[in-house]
C-alpha cells in the first residue's frame, strides 16, 4: 500500500487500514465523459449480489485526491468505470474489474488477474444489466479464491 502518516488533524477513521474493504465501487464519472455512466440500478443490484460474500465500499474522495487514493488502496478488488480510478487501481496493484462503454478497452492493459467488461447498451436494457452483474460477481468470486 501507500505509506501514510496521519497528521494531528486526522482521525483514526481516515487512516489506511482502519477501513479495509474487499470490493470498492468506483462508480462516479466526471463531467468530461457522462457517456461512461452506468445506471445506479446496476450498482445497487451488484451490491445486493456481492454483499452476500464481500464487504463493499462506495467511492470516496470526490473532492480530495489523497482521500480518493487512500480509498482505492483500502479495497482488495476495484469495480470501476474507465476512469482515473482504473489507472490508480492498476498503479496500486489492485485487482480491477473494469467496465467499458464508449471507450476502447483494448488500449488498457490490465494485470493481476484483472478483467475488462464491455457494456454499450445498459441505459434501458435490463437483460444486459443482469448479464453484466452475473459476469462481475463470477469474476469477483474467482479473484477472491485466487487471493
Amino acid at each position: 500500500g501507500i505509506p501514510f502518516i496521519p497528521n494531528k488533524n486526522e482521525t483514526p477513521s481516515n487512516v489506511i487500514g482502519s477501513d479495509d474493504y474487499q470490493i470498492g465501487f468506483n462508480w462516479h464519472v466526471g463531467k468530461k465523459w457522462p457517456e461512461k455512466r452506468i445506471p445506479k440500478k446496476f450498482w445497487s443490484e451488484l451490491e445486493r449480489e456481492l454483499s452476500l460474500t464481500f464487504t463493499i465500499s462506495w467511492q470516496k474522495g470526490f473532492d480530495n485526491i489523497d482521500e480518493y487514493i487512500r480509498w482505492i488502496d483500502s479495497c482488495d478488488i476495484l469495480v470501476t468505470l474507465d476512469s482515473l480510478g482504473l489507472h490508480l487501481g492498476k498503479a496500486l496493484g489492485k485487482k480491477v474489474l473494469a467496465l467499458f462503454g464508449p471507450t476502447n478497452s483494448s488500449q488498457i492493459e490490465l494485470c493481476n488477474g484483472s478483467k475488462h467488461f464491455y457494456s454499450q447498451n445498459l441505459k434501458n436494457n435490463n437483460s444486459e444489466l443482469d448479464i453484466l452483474i452475473k459476469q462481475v460477481v463470477k469474476e469477483a468470486l474467482i479473484m477472491q479464491q485466487d487471493s
